[in-house]
């Protein structure tokens, strides 16, 4: 039952009977629940007991067990008991062989560990008592230096310092002798920074005749040295590097940084003008000068063709003119500025210069297309600005779906009263995809301008503008504007469009209900996610536009009733 029972709570019957008999072994005192957890057919041997039949007890006597077992017993019981008894006796043997040689090799780790404990102690006391007496001797060591050099050490510290000065003194005197070394070695950069680390002193001493003619030298040689470098600045050979390790050295010498801004601009992207002028000439005409002649490059005076002036503008000049701006801004706008009044004159400058290289190259263009005898038959002017150019497109659609909407009103059909809501919805549904898909395609098209692989539609001097005034504001909520001016204008009574058809007057109105409900929504949130427009930066709102919308379709309406009148 024990044996079960210990089955039972989940423990091994065999392990429990070990552990008590190693307990009833070395004599101790077992508790009423191991001695019932002994199972049955094994003899008891817990110490402390009376019975001489105890095997356990120091009372105990094998005679009167033996013969209490002979009497109790059958002969097979006795085999079983004698067969029980030897296992257990094998069983404990092997306990107490394994428990003797666990504690032995348990006692030898622990001598071991406390006799090099011991000897590690000992090593460690000798170096603390070699340590004492070391540190004992070198206070008194620091103590003998302290009272040896007590009287001496003002006229030490006196000494140092007057040795620090010849050092200062001797980089002084010795400064124009550097300055010119490191201009023949073109080491500008360190004789800018040796000028710089002994200026503010020479300034301070100018009075003193040493130092008097010390500055003087000095500031020869670095007039000297910023004409190299202005000559350097000036070379159209000279790498964007070159150019911005001479801003920087120039501006770290105090030379004016707006009068830099002005030689770097003034020396920029007058070749490429310049040949699209020649261009002209030679389109229009005129004789070239003999210097402008090019006998070596027969070719050149060639006129191009208007498609090739174009393409050698865009390549040609706006290229570069991209990297100017780029440059510029690397040079002079992204250093930290002293004077926030000195940045923004800076920026000024180079809006003032793109501003006015534009003008010419848009004038440019204008003058070459006028050349054209195609243009004189069509066109009467140009728009000064891709903006404009855009923009004129729309509106030039627009008016061409309302010239379509008034010619297939005034077409004669015979057709019912079905037919006739049918063909106004039909207009309508046009007219919608129509300036849809346009205002679409525009716009995918000038998502190149933002592409990854432009390195200036990565700038936020260009990206933000752009896609926040002239994308958003510019194009989409001005054409948004223009079409509800429009429908407008059909409502004005001094105008001249006493011949409107009422049906186009009843389309407009519906149109801007739709431009009202879903259109306009719908192309701002296009316009927003293609050229990641901030909310925050947006300009007109989307109520504002559709009340526009929403008034404009209510004065179509008014307008209609009063045409219809009686």
């Amino acid at each position: 039952m024990a044996d079960r029972q210990a089955v039972l709570d989940g423990e091994d019957p065999s392990g429990r009977r070990k552990r008590a008999d190693l307990k009833s072994y070395y004599g101790l005192d077992g508790s009423d629940e191991t001695k019932d957890q002994i199972p049955k057919g094994t003899v008891s041997r817990m110490g402390g007991s009376a019975d001489p039949c105890d095997i356990n007890s120091s009372l105990f006597q094998p005679d009167v067990y033996l013969s209490r077992l002979i009497q109790d017993r059958s002969l097979v019981e006795l085999m079983e008991e004698e067969q029980n008894m030897v296992k257990e006796i094998r069983s404990l043997d092997s306990d107490m062989q394994t428990l003797v040689y666990e504690n032995y090799n348990k006692f030898i780790s622990a001598t071991d560990t406390i006799r090099k404990m011991k000897n590690d102690f000992k090593k460690m006391e000798d170096e603390m008592d070699h340590l004492a007496a070391n540190m004992s001797k070198i206070t008194t060591f620091s103590a003998s230096i302290s009272d040896t050099l007590q009287d001496r050490r003002h006229q030490i510290t006196k000494l140092a310092g007057v040795h620090s000065l010849l050092k200062k003194l001797q980089f002084l005197f010795e400064l124009p002798a550097r300055l010119k070394k490191c201009i023949e070695m073109e080491a500008y950069s360190q004789a800018v920074r040796y000028y710089t680390k002994a200026q503010r002193v020479l300034h301070q001493y100018s009075h003193m005749p040493s130092f008097q003619g010390i500055n003087q030298d000095c500031e020869a040689i670095i007039q000297q040295l910023c004409q190299t470098l202005r000559q350097q600045f000036k070379e159209k050979e000279s790498t964007p590097k070159q150019l911005a390790e001479c801003v920087d050295l120039l501006l770290q010498l105090e030379e004016p940084q707006d009068q830099l801004c002005d030689e770097f601009l003034a020396q920029q992207i007058d070749e490429d003008l310049h040949e699209l002028k020649r261009q002209i000439k030679l389109q229009s005409g005129q004789t070239l000068p003999v210097d402008e002649e090019r006998t070596a490059k027969v070719y050149m005076n060639t006129p191009m063709d208007v498609l090739e002036f174009v393409d050698a503008g865009c390549n040609g000049f706006l290229s570069n003119m991209c990297l100017v701006i780029a440059s510029y801004n690397d040079m002079f706008l992204s250093r930290a500025q002293v004077d926030e009044q000195m940045d923004a004159i800076v920026l000024r400058k180079l809006v003032l210069f793109v501003n006015d290289l534009m003008e010419q190259y848009f004038d440019f263009v204008k003058q070459r297309v006028q050349l054209e005898s195609w243009y004189r038959d069509r066109f009467k002017s140009l728009p000064k600005t891709g903006q404009d150019i855009i923009c004129r497109c729309l509106k030039g659609t627009l008016q061409i779906l309302l010239t379509d909407i008034r010619q297939s009103l005034a077409a004669p059909r015979l057709v019912g009263k079905q037919d006739g809501v049918a063909r106004l919805a039909e207009l309508l549904a046009n007219m919608q995809s129509s300036v849809v898909e346009q205002m679409k395609s525009v716009l995918g098209n000038l998502q190149a301008f933002i592409a990854p692989d432009i390195t200036f539609a990565m700038k936020p001097y260009f990206r933000n503008p752009f896609c926040n005034q002239d994308v958003r504001e510019g194009l989409v909520v001005g054409f948004i504007r223009h079409i509800s001016n429009v429908c407008n204008e059909f409502c004005e009574s001094g105008n001249d469009r006493g011949s409107v058809p009422p049906a186009l007057l009843l389309i407009l109105s519906r149109y801007c209900i739709d431009l009202e409900n879903a259109t306009i929504s719908y192309l701002l949130s296009l316009t927003e996610e293609q050229f990641l427009v901030e909310e925050r930066a947006a300009g007109v709102s989307v109520t504002e536009l559709c009340r526009m919308a929403k008034s404009a379709a209510q004065r179509l309406l008014n307008h209609y009733v009063r045409v219809q009148g009686p």
